[in-house]
């Protein structure tokens, strides 16, 4: 009896195993996963800083996001960016090719990966604009209720300040401390009106350096100063104080030390410590210190002139013809 029994339970067991093995024999092949890949390596646009983050969502397979940092001053039509690369896997296909352009004039654009199986997934791509300190409009920073030659004593009535003079004979004000020296009518003081607009156009992907134009306009009055020193038999002190060019000129900031270069379209460059918030400026020589305040924004230009021999006379030549030391601008940010 128990092996009658026996010999039923493993005929059972052998249908039971033979259905099983009927079932999975009859069921769709499986498809190799690779076929089905629709995730791009890479994505790259014109004026895009750093890697793109691709991501996909395996509950919602038929959809997923392309999102980067991107240079819109460098972008002259965004609706024609340019597409510089997009690296696809296992014969997929996208919508879209290297050398062609995207519309992201919205903010964002969908493009369609097809994975060689014929699925697809629908990407969005949008962009977060890309922040340099340094980009915006900036005004002069004096102040106006007492901008007046009758003010030079007043160092903050003017935006333009140096540091200068050998040994002891040294000291920081404003360019219009010493007013009778300049040039009527194109004095240091005509530069207050200007307006510094900085457009960020690049970012160099290997150094990490920024880069784009710089605009000084003249203002209301139309004039740059000239920093044409009457005394002393006469002296251009452009070498000196004309660090930032008059109209357009193009700037580079320094990914690793933060310092900004000017460079005119006669290749006459200077370089500045650019600083984005109040902050006070030291300087210490022969056992004195002297201070200038900048109140919002301001750069730092150093300059060197020819030190004169021996103790200092003391004389506003020697300040700020003969051994000028720093050139400072005084600024403050439109608020966007």
């Amino acid at each position: 009896m128990q092996k009658s029994i026996l010999l039923f339970l493993c005929a059972v067991l052998g249908v039971l195993l033979a259905g099983c093995y009927e079932n999975d024999s009859s069921g769709p092949d499986m498809v190799d996963p690779w076929l089905r890949e629709r995730t791009p390596l890479s994505f790259r646009v014109e004026s895009q800083v750093g890697e793109a983050i691709i991501t996909d969502d395996w509950r919602h397979d038929e959809t997923g996001t392309i999102r980067f940092q991107l240079v819109t001053g460098g972008i002259a039509d965004m609706t024609k960016v340019k597409l510089e690369e997009i690296t696809l896997q296992y014969n997929a296909k996208a919508s879209v090719q290297a050398g062609s352009t995207i519309d992201l004039s919205s903010g964002s654009c969908d493009i369609v990966v097809t994975a060689e199986t014929g699925e697809t997934r629908t990407y969005t791509v949008s962009y977060d604009p890309f922040v340099e300190p340094f980009e915006g409009v900036y005004d002069m920073d004096y102040d106006v209720n007492n901008h007046d030659e009758s003010q030079y004593e007043n160092g903050n009535a003017f935006a333009l300040w140096f540091f200068g003079g050998s040994n002891d004979g040294c000291y920081c004000q404003s360019l219009m401390w010493k007013h009778w020296n300049w040039n009527g009518g194109y004095k240091p003081m005509v530069e207050d009106d200007n307006v510094l607009t900085i457009t960020l156009t690049g970012v160099d992907s290997q150094t990490g350096d920024t880069y784009g134009t710089c605009y000084n306009d003249a203002g209301p009055d139309g004039k740059y100063a000239d920093f044409k020193w009457n005394s002393n038999g006469g002296h251009d002190l452009k070498k000196f104080y004309r660090c930032i060019p008059e109209g357009e000129s193009t700037w580079r900031k320094d990914g690793k030390t933060g310092l900004i270069t000017f460079t005119a379209a006669d290749g006459t460059a200077h370089t500045a410590t650019f600083y984005s918030e109040p902050t006070t400026l030291t300087y210490e020589q022969s056992g004195k210190s002297f201070s200038c305040q900048i109140m919002n924004q301001g750069l730092e230009f150093p300059v060197a002139g020819t030190p004169m021999p021996g103790w200092s006379d003391y004389s506003d030549f020697d300040k700020y013809v003969q051994n000028p030391q720093k050139f400072i601008v005084k600024m403050k940010k439109r608020q966007q």
